[in-house]
Formats: C-alpha cells, structure tokens, sequence
C-alpha cells in the first residue's frame, strides 16, 4: 500500500515527517464503518463539515 501511495502521490508515506524515522503501515481501513469507527475512537472528525452558503460579492451591491 506504501508503494502505491508513493508512486502516485511522489510522496513516501514511510517517513516520519518529524524524525525521518521509517513506519510501518498497521492497518489499511477501506471499509466507510471501520473509517468512522477508527476516527471517533481517535477523537477525529469522521464527518465533513456543513458547507456554508455563499455569499454575494460586495462589488455587485
């Protein structure tokens, strides 16, 4: 999964940003119920936020 990552996005997933220690994938969630289940338990958002509504530009005023 870490090579596919890194050939598409040119970018080693394997890397610490902090350290440039190497990591190890544990898990490759892909199921949506697994997703949300994993960032509720990691108190991360698992919804996206409300879209707010436009608003019109103050030169056409």
């Amino acid at each position: 999964m870490a090579k596919l990552l890194a050939r598409v996005f040119q970018y080693d997933v394997t890397v610490c940003p902090t350290c440039a220690g190497r990591m190890k994938t544990i898990a490759a969630l892909t199921a949506p119920s697994a997703i949300e289940a994993f960032l509720n338990a990691v108190d991360l958002p698992s919804r996206a936020p409300p879209i707010a509504p436009s608003r019109l530009d103050r030169q056409l005023e």
